[in-house]
């Protein structure tokens, strides 16, 4: 099996015996660009800024738009906040 990822789709090539068929895949949860460039402003920020309320309302949207789930974190606690982001970055790395 051969598989090809370009731009948005992902293209699935298989082969068994004398037959050989493709797929294409159509995947919609792709960062745009506005997106990355928010994503990568938080992250190059201080360690303690990343997690600071107004960052990461700018990051929720992003990750609700993609996995389709609301999230009702509100923020309020800096140990919530640590662990959002904690878990939005590992989320971003596997979606990556």
């Amino acid at each position: 099996m051969c598989i090809f990822l370009a731009n948005i789709n992902l293209h699935l090539v298989f082969c068994s015996g004398n037959y050989c068929g493709s797929i294409v895949v159509y995947t919609t949860g792709m960062f745009t660009e506005a997106e990355q460039v928010i994503i990568e402003q938080v992250f190059n920020l201080p360690e303690i800024e990343q997690s600071y309320k107004i960052n990461l309302i700018k990051l929720k949207p992003i990750k609700i738009r993609l996995t389709g789930t609301p999230d009702k974190e509100c923020f309020c606690g800096s140990v919530r906040r640590k662990i959002w982001l904690k878990d939005f970055k590992q989320w971003y790395e596997t979606y990556t």
